[in-house]
């Protein structure tokens, strides 16, 4: 008999609730392929914004909701906004984390854990060029598009991309005026090459991360 893996999704904006979801959704199918059990995972939570008088009053709230969901792990995703992720997780993620683990634990989910791209999500859309230049429907090369450059490098990911997508646009109106930055966000999440995403850092941890709550549950060894 198959155990079910429910998995909850808390994100910093609209965009994000697009993108990261499809990729730990992929992550997590992958990791439990390699279970000693059979584990099929549920379609995943994804939470409301909440709003507190600090994160870790957020995060209260996101671990209650899943709690009462019944939720197995509950995902929170956080910019890093720097190059690295040492000072959101030093100034926002840990001490919020530290909150939750002294509250009523049978009033939470206690199985939580971070999803920190540098700078911001969209480094997360660089990783896989080829797919984003298809979705772009462009054959210019990565230095025309401004891309020649290690995703976690771009301090505004975001507007590399916009950038591009303006210069298709002044190239031919016609073909490209309808394209925006918002179309691309959960194509390239469903499909990103787990293999590319690998080469990033900040990608590393959650997965690594997402290793460990897979244990906690006694789903994987």
């Amino acid at each position: 008999m198959a155990h079910i893996l429910n998995i909850a999704f808390a994100g910093e904006g609209t965009t994000d609730s697009r993108l990261l979801p499809a990729i730990i959704k992929n992550v997590f199918d992958k990791l439990v392929a390699n279970c000693n059990q059979q584990v099929d995972i549920s379609e995943m939570l994804i939470l409301d914004k909440e709003k507190g008088s600090s994160f870790s009053d957020e995060l209260e709230k996101y671990a209650i909701k899943a709690k009462e969901a019944n939720i197995d792990i509950l995902c929170i995703h956080v910019d890093a906004d720097d190059k690295t992720n040492k000072m959101v997780l030093a100034n926002k993620i840990s001490p919020a984390f530290a909150h939750l683990a002294g509250l009523k634990q049978d009033e939470i989910c206690t199985n939580y854990l971070a999803v920190i791209p540098v700078y911001m999500s969209e480094s997360w859309l660089l990783a896989d060029l080829a797919l984003l230049k298809k979705e772009l429907g462009t054959t210019l090369s990565d230095q025309e598009l401004g891309f020649a450059k290690n995703p976690e490098h771009f301090t505004d990911p975001k507007a590399v991309i916009n950038n591009a997508i303006n210069l298709l646009i002044s190239t031919d109106k016609k073909r490209y005026k309808d394209l925006r930055i918002n179309d691309l966000y959960q194509i390239i999440g469903q499909t990103t090459s787990l293999e590319k995403l690998e080469l990033l850092p900040s990608y590393l941890a959650f997965k690594a991360d997402a290793e460990k709550a897979l244990k906690k549950l006694n789903f994987c060894k």
